[in-house]
């Protein structure tokens, strides 16, 4: 991080939010992609992407404490689409970050197949909870596929990365855009992150690092396809009608 950038990260008014805890990373990464000399906006920091093999990570907190950092770090995720609207609408064409040399990589080991039933569980028990909150999120062709998901036997399990895209886009609109809390609509996407994360872990399983990164990739390659959906449901949203739904 240059001085530049560093000085103008500690200058944000950010320290007391949960910025501060689980969202820095989402946040950081943001402000630098948004706020660059590109932007029109004076900052004198480029950005680049080098390669620095995979990311191991100690266990931070309990089971419990994952769904509040979850809510954290989503719901910092989300606000920047809000945030940072006037760039991500108004950029022609999505680009790539130039890449420099970073440290020689090993293939390294096969990733290992993991039990998933935990995870398959939880989108379906989402589906019974949160039900009534994902019909005013998603789309109805959406919410379908959600509920065709929540019927699979764990064997067969399958979560496209194109739909876990709609539904991303679909939960930065309403979040932003509607009239819920915000904290229970990303309480509400946790069981279809956890659904997701089954099926990446199912995609993954038996490759290296290579074919890892190559799935992620693959699932940026949505979100990028899907730029159209989020510009078409952003600009045409209609805040629900309240239906008496707690809030």
């Amino acid at each position: 991080m240059s001085s530049a950038l560093a000085q103008a990260v500690v200058a944000q008014d950010v320290w007391e939010t949960e910025v501060a805890t689980a969202g820095i990373e989402v946040w950081l990464s943001s402000m630098a992609l948004t706020e660059g000399p590109n932007m029109k906006s004076g900052a004198r920091w480029r950005v680049g992407q080098v390669d620095l093999g995979e990311k191991y990570c100690l266990p931070r907190a309990t089971s419990t404490h994952f769904p509040r950092l979850f809510r954290q770090a989503v719901g910092t995720l989300l606000r920047q689409v809000y945030l940072r609207q006037a760039i991500w609408q108004a950029l022609p064409t999505i680009q790539a970050l130039r890449s420099f040399p970073g440290s020689p990589i090993s293939p390294g080991e096969p990733t290992p197949g993991r039990d998933v039933t935990p995870l398959v569980e939880a989108l379906v028990i989402g589906w019974t909870e949160y039900r009534a909150l994902w019909q005013r999120i998603l789309t109805a062709i959406n919410l379908t596929m959600i509920e065709e998901l929540s019927v699979q036997s764990v064997d067969h399990f399958t979560f496209p990365a194109d739909l876990w895209a709609k539904v991303l886009y679909d939960f930065a609109v309403v979040y932003n855009k509607g009239e819920r809390d915000p904290d229970r609509i990303v309480d509400s996407l946790l069981p279809l992150y956890q659904g997701r994360l089954a099926s990446l872990w199912q995609d993954v399983a038996g490759l290296t690092w290579v074919g890892r990164e190559g799935t992620v990739a693959a699932q940026a390659a949505e979100c990028e396809a899907a730029r159209d959906y989020l510009l078409g449901r952003w600009q045409t949203y209609l805040p629900w009608v309240d239906s008496g739904e707690p809030r």
